[in-house]
């Protein structure tokens, strides 16, 4: 797989959500990945030779560092989605008066 660095501005909003669908993606990639090597190596347990078995374990390997790879370069992403404070959150909660504003 190859990556592509890009540079763009984001609303604050889409942080949280862009973040999560990237790592989504990675993991459903792994989980495709994973079942697909899982299954070519308990058919080459079964009947291949030594060095095929070990072609294939190398190919999880593979695999495996590559969505480590893909992992670490969400990163930066997820290092700017900032957590509302409770008192933010008390603030916003508190500031809704359904009766004052006849709701």
């Amino acid at each position: 797989m190859s990556s592509k660095e890009v540079k763009f501005k984001l609303c604050k909003e889409d942080l949280r959500p862009m973040a999560a669908t990237m790592v989504n993606l990675i993991i459903k990639r792994l989980s495709d990945k994973l079942n697909k090597n899982v299954s070519e190596t308990g058919q080459a347990l079964i009947n291949d030779s030594n060095i095929e078995i070990l072609e294939k374990l190398q190919k999880l390997v593979n695999d495996l560092q590559l969505s480590i790879t893909e992992i670490q370069d969400t990163v930066d992403l997820i290092q700017h989605i900032k957590v509302e404070s409770s008192a933010d959150a008390e603030v916003l909660e508190d500031s809704l008066d359904l009766k004052k504003y006849s709701l």
